[in-house]
C-alpha cells in the first residue's frame, strides 16, 4: 500500500533533502522548518511580506506557519532542508512559540564548517541517502543557526492568508472546490476567491492545480511509482485530468517525459513559478 502524503511541501513525515537549481516556487505555507542554503547564484525570497536577496553562502530559515516564496535571478544551486518540528532537537515552545527575528543569515555570520556542511551535502549523493546520518546533521544545523539567531515570538493569531493557505496545504489531495473550502474556513466563496487572488497571487483553482502538479514532479523524481498511483495519491480524478493539468504546468511536457527528463540527474529542476 502507498504510503500517505501529509502535504504538497513534505517529502516524508520526517524530513526532507532537496538539491535544487534554478529554485521558483510561489507563495506557500507549512508546519516544517524550512532551510534554503544558496550555493551558486542569486535568490529572492519573500517572507511574511518582507523581501531579501539571498547571495552565494547566504542561508534562509522559514519557520513554522511563516508565509514564503522563492525566485531564482538567473541561473542558482541550493540546498533545501525541512524538517517536521517534532523531529528537530529544539525545545517545544521555541518550535511551537518563536521564530527567528531576522531570517536570513548572511555568509561570514557562521562558521566555516557549517559552510563546509552546507556544500558536503550538495556534492555528496551518499550522504544524503543515508537516513540516520541526514537526521543527525539536519539536527546539528537547526540547532546551531537557531541557537545563534535571535528570536521572537510568534504572532498568536493567523492571519486569514495563513489559514486560507493552511487549508489548502493540508487538503489539496482531497476532492474539495471553491464551496467547500469555503464552507470549511468560515468566509464566503466571494471572500475566498477575492483573498486568493489578491494575496496569495493566483485563483482557488490554479492553486490548487499548483499544489497538486508540484507533489506529483517531486514523486516523479523520488520515486518509481507507476502514474496511475501518483496521479490519486496527488488528488487527480483521472489520469487524464493529471496529464492535462501536468502539460499547463510544464509548457506542454508529459509526466512520463518530465521523469525521463530528470533521470540520472542530481539536481531536481524547481520552477514551479508560473506566474513570472
Amino acid at each position: 500500500m502507498l504510503p500517505k502524503l501529509k502535504h504538497a511541501n513534505v517529502k516524508s513525515e520526517f524530513y526532507n533533502i532537496w538539491r535544487v537549481e534554478n529554485l521558483n516556487y510561489i507563495t506557500h505555507i507549512h508546519e516544517e522548518l524550512e532551510m534554503v542554503y544558496l550555493s551558486q547564484g542569486q535568490l529572492e525570497v519573500t517572507l511574511e511580506d518582507e523581501a531579501y536577496l539571498l547571495r552565494a553562502g547566504d542561508v534562509c530559515f522559514a519557520g513554522s506557519l511563516q508565509v514564503h516564496q522563492y525566485h531564482s535571478l538567473g541561473y542558482s544551486k541550493c540546498l533545501m532542508i525541512g524538517a517536521s518540528p517534532s523531529v528537530v532537537n529544539l525545545c517545544q515552545d521555541a518550535r511551537k512559540d518563536f521564530q527567528l527575528e531576522c531570517p536570513i543569515i548572511r555568509k561570514g555570520q557562521y562558521s566555516p564548517e557549517l559552510g563546509a556542511l552546507f556544500e558536503l551535502l550538495i556534492e555528496s549523493t551518499d550522504l544524503i541517502q543515508n537516513p540516520g546520518t541526514c537526521m543527525g546533521l539536519i539536527n546539528a544545523i537547526f540547532e546551531y543557526l537557531w541557537g545563534t539567531s535571535r528570536q521572537v515570538p510568534r504572532p498568536e493569531v493567523l492571519a486569514p492568508v495563513k489559514m486560507v493557505l493552511m487549508y489548502l496545504h493540508q487538503n489539496c489531495f482531497k476532492p474539495i472546490t471553491l464551496l467547500t473550502a469555503a464552507e470549511a474556513l468560515e468566509m464566503s466563496q466571494y471572500q475566498l476567491s477575492r483573498l486568493c487572488n489578491q494575496q496569495i497571487g493566483m485563483g482557488f483553482n490554479a492553486y490548487l492545480k499548483f499544489l497538486r502538479v508540484t507533489a506529483a514532479k517531486r514523486l516523479l523524481v523520488s520515486t518509481d511509482w507507476p502514474m496511475p498511483d501518483i496521479s490519486s495519491q496527488c488528488g487527480f480524478e483521472s489520469i487524464r485530468t493529471f496529464n492535462r493539468a501536468f502539460k499547463e504546468l510544464t509548457n506542454g511536457l508529459s509526466p512520463s517525459d518530465y521523469r525521463n527528463s530528470q533521470a540520472g540527474t542530481s539536481f531536481f529542476q524547481m520552477n514551479t513559478d508560473d506566474k513570472r
